[in-house]
């Protein structure tokens, strides 16, 4: 999309599919915008910051622009989300909000809902939401949903605890050791057990937070196999 030297509060709405007074919220938190005469006026990078900010949202017919950000999320996890308040935060939506969406996706069938067996801990039996790829109108959705993302978060932290949903894969850790654990001084040791355990959630967080050097490190411990190896050396040209 062709952004031209100055935008406008409206403008600016119109292209974020979000309201003027949203915007003009966000722009006085973020300080953002220069005053010309009564107008507010917003250059490229300040536009840029507000799409971060705010997220962008396309109209889709028969879709409110909440339905439109969860099933937009729920299209890019193919893990799902575990609750109604895991998809607010993801979408930076109220609970309420949320929970209206997912109601109405569920009963227009583009969102199910399944019951899976997770280690939380223990084995737990949690009802999980999935966005329904086999609905007929999916393709249809597919390029409009492509262009809908949500406000900008945070990366999980280096120095940031292992969460707690990942502790399970840390069985034969104790718990006062396991509560230390960190990515920025264990990245080795969480490297290598993402590598060799079936945990696609656990992968994901070591490969925000692991930094280039344990994946070498890990990619030489023992016991690895050969594509593992591999994976964890390709991993290390990737992160910082």
């Amino acid at each position: 999309m062709c952004i031209m030297d100055s935008q406008t509060p409206s403008q600016v709405a119109a292209m974020l599919g979000v309201s003027r007074r949203r915007v003009a919220v966000a722009a006085d938190r973020m300080g953002v915008g220069a005053t010309n005469g009564k107008r507010r006026l917003f250059n490229e990078a300040e536009v840029d910051a507000l799409r971060g900010e705010l997220g962008c949202s396309t109209d889709i017919a028969s879709l409110s622009r909440s339905e439109s950000l969860v099933l937009a999320e729920l299209s890019r996890r193919p893990l799902g989300l575990l609750s109604v308040r895991a998809v607010a935060r993801a979408c930076s939506l109220s609970p309420t909000t949320a929970a209206k969406a997912v109601r109405a996706l569920i009963s227009g069938g583009l969102v199910v809902e399944r019951e899976e067996t997770l280690a939380l801990g223990s084995a737990t039996v949690v009802r999980s939401l999935h966005a329904n790829v086999r609905h007929p109108q999916w393709g249809n959705l597919l390029s409009a949903l492509r262009s809908i993302t949500g406000p900008n978060r945070a990366a999980p932290s280096p120095e940031s605890p292992l969460p707690a949903h990942l502790r399970h894969a840390f069985w034969n850790v104790d718990n006062a050791t396991l509560r230390r654990i960190t990515p920025e001084a264990d990245g080795a040791f969480l490297a290598t057990r993402a590598l060799t355990t079936d945990d696609p959630q656990l992968l994901a967080y070591a490969t925000a937070t692991v930094p280039a050097s344990a994946w070498r490190k890990a990619s030489q411990a023992r016991g690895l196999t050969d594509e593992q190896r591999v994976y964890a050396r390709n991993l290390a040209t990737k992160c910082p």
